[in-house]
């Protein structure tokens, strides 16, 4: 819990098996019903797109019919599945910046080293498809008015109840999918930004919109400004985000960059 706060994560999945789906965001919910009830993220229509994404590129998973199940286009919302209190997705979604989805993999829980070839053939495009799409959405840096990065700013979009904030070097990543969207920066002690739209497109391979944003002083820090211009942090370089993929029978499953990509393994 405390490494996935402490890095700066944009989208993971945990792999299971037992079942064929993508399984999204919430788990859980407030009454707790054993299974039926739609429990609907913030972020519901992105993690509808990216759950589908890899379901439509996985081999055979969006038919939606296997092991006695029947998810429609091979996705589900995971409360509306089965109510699972405390799940490793909705921690990383509610107290991170990670977006995760559970994949269930296959019908056979313990899959025998035989058809380990045949499962890595039927996940791998999903698997690159699904880390291709860390690249959708937005991005960019908060800076203040003398060009020092802002850690711990809100990157709020309109009408989507879930920020994102920024990291010590004011780098932020707002995964989107395809749309329109109004989004704005804020932080304590700064005059909030004025709202922008972006277009966010979803073309292959996806390319993150960049947008950048600087905050002025809010009238609480306003003639304190020598003082914090001394105190502040010095400016640092923006890292790419922290990569650690699962790994399969020879190797690393993919390790690249350009993906900032999280894929655990859980259970």
């Amino acid at each position: 819990m405390r490494w996935i706060k402490s890095e700066p994560f944009v989208l993971s999945a945990n792999l299971h098996a037992g079942a064929l789906v993508a399984s999204y965001p919430l788990d859980d919910s407030v009454n707790h019903p054993s299974s039926g009830f739609y429990s609907e993220a913030a972020d519901d229509k992105f993690f509808r797109f990216v759950s589908s994404l890899y379901a439509t590129n996985h081999a055979t998973m969006s038919k939606g019919r296997h092991c006695g199940d029947n998810f429609p286009g091979g996705i589900t919302n995971g409360a509306h599945w089965y109510d699972v209190p405390g799940g490793m997705q909705d921690f990383n979604y509610l107290n991170s910046n990670a977006f995760e989805i559970t994949l269930e993999l296959s019908c056979c829980k313990h899959v025998e080293a035989k058809s380990l070839t045949q499962e890595w053939l039927n996940n791998k495009e999903a698997l690159i498809r699904y880390m291709e799409a860390t690249h959708l959405g937005v991005k960019g840096l908060v800076h203040d008015e003398n060009n020092r990065p802002v850690e711990g700013a809100e990157i709020v979009v309109e009408g989507i109840d879930h920020p994102v904030t920024t990291t010590s070097a004011g780098e932020y990543w707002r995964p989107l999918a395809p749309g329109t969207y109004r989004l704005s920066a804020r932080a304590p002690g700064y005059a909030p930004s004025r709202p922008v739209t972006v277009n966010v497109e979803g073309g292959r391979p996806p390319k993150a919109v960049e947008h950048h944003f600087r905050l002025g002083l809010g009238r609480s820090r306003q003639g304190q400004g020598q003082d914090n211009q001394v105190n502040r942090q010095r400016p640092q370089q923006p890292r790419l985000p922290v990569q650690q993929f699962a790994p399969f029978p020879n190797g690393p499953l993919f390790q690249n960059p350009q993906f900032p990509a999280l894929i655990p393994v859980q259970g």
